[in-house]
């Protein structure tokens, strides 16, 4: 879904978009929503090229669940995974919730401050992190955080890799939510008509 994510030309860019439009029809994922659906699909790519550029134990994509105003770890890749997953963050607390509510990045923080004792029960701990607000415009579709066991592990070139990953993930999330729009209003407008009695019916 997001294997062209590193890659600065438009070619790769259109190429990235064709290749997701093949995985908008599966459907994996903890949720039942199928923009979760779609969403998690991504995760593991998403988690396996930051992997390629940045070292970490554990990536999460938290997606922006607006009917409960939290966070809901829809993905991830890592040892941990298993630990954290459908972890529900309230925005505006914690560390990833904090990124969301301010849509800024943070970098170097504390992995406890999200996953509390989770983060000292691996062995080695986690150690520091660094989150990104996934943004459309400015609409706040999510959070995308790395957690690492080498503490100050991420540098300046590692949250520019993270942004952009973040900025190509808000295309890809925002347009999947618009189709699957789409797709209910045409599923409703079939379901309507065919509730309607045909002319023939009327006029008997």
């Amino acid at each position: 879904m997001l294997t062209v994510i590193f890659d600065e030309g438009a070619e790769s860019e259109q190429q990235g978009e064709d290749e997701s439009e093949g995985q908008r029809e599966a459907s994996v994922g903890f949720d039942q929503h199928p923009i979760v659906q779609r969403a998690a699909d991504g995760g593991d790519a998403v988690a396996e090229h930051i992997g390629e550029s940045l070292s970490f134990s554990l990536c999460v994509l938290y997606l922006n669940d607006t009917l409960t105003a939290e966070l809901v770890a829809a993905n991830g890749l890592g040892d941990a995974w298993s630990l954290v997953r459908g972890l529900r963050i309230p925005i505006g607390q914690w560390l990833s919730g904090w990124v969301a509510a301010n849509r800024q990045l943070i970098s170097n923080s504390d992995p406890t401050l999200d996953l509390g004792a989770t983060a000292q029960a691996l062995s080695p701990w986690l150690r520091s992190c660094l989150s990104v607000p996934v943004l459309f415009e400015d609409e706040l579709l999510g959070v995308l955080t790395l957690y690492s066991i080498t503490e100050n592990g991420f540098d300046h070139s590692h949250q520019h890799i993270a942004e952009k990953v973040a900025h190509h993930l808000a295309r890809i999330l925002k347009l999947t939510g618009e189709l699957e729009t789409r797709r209910r209003a045409q599923r409703s407008s079939k379901f309507v008509q065919a509730r309607q009695p045909s002319a023939t019916t009327r006029t008997a």
